[in-house]
């Protein structure tokens, strides 16, 4: 999928930071295996105990990065093409496409808590649902 500027570097990006993610996952799991290989000989384990807090923060950030990409990932739902009053007031997508969001994203908020804090996903998730909860008319929608 490619998207035309404004929105030609957000794909790449989210690509990017899930691949940052792995690598560091990556590299949680190798520390996590050498502590539960047991004491081996030249093994410095307090620079790995501490390299851990660093890998954790490292995957905070990125995560907030996708969260932050929610608004314009929601952004690229929306036609850019005004209607007969010059609003942008439509989606790309057809009402069974945005039910089917809708119904993927109420799934995934299930018992989620409106208020209070939430991690970076479910705060994207809340992003992308409020977005379709907005009033815009769907592409099959009659335009005006």
């Amino acid at each position: 999928m490619h998207l035309v500027d404004p929105f030609d570097t957000l794909i790449p990006s989210l690509v990017a930071f899930y691949g940052d993610q792995i690598k560091l996952h990556q590299q949680l799991i190798d520390t996590s295996d050498r502590f539960l290989a047991g004491p081996k000989e030249g093994v410095d384990y307090q620079a790995l105990a501490a390299k851990v807090p660093e890998i954790r923060a490292e995957l905070d950030d990125s995560r907030k990065s996708v969260f932050q990409a929610a608004a314009l990932v929601f952004m690229t739902l929306i036609d850019q093409k005004p209607d007969s009053q010059g609003h942008v007031s439509h989606l790309v997508i057809t009402r069974a496409e945005k039910a089917d969001l809708q119904d993927q994203l109420e799934i995934i908020l299930r018992d989620v808590p409106e208020k209070g804090d939430q991690d970076y996903y479910i705060s994207a998730a809340m992003v992308l649902r409020g977005g379709l909860q907005k009033g815009y008319k769907c592409a099959d929608d009659p335009w005006d």
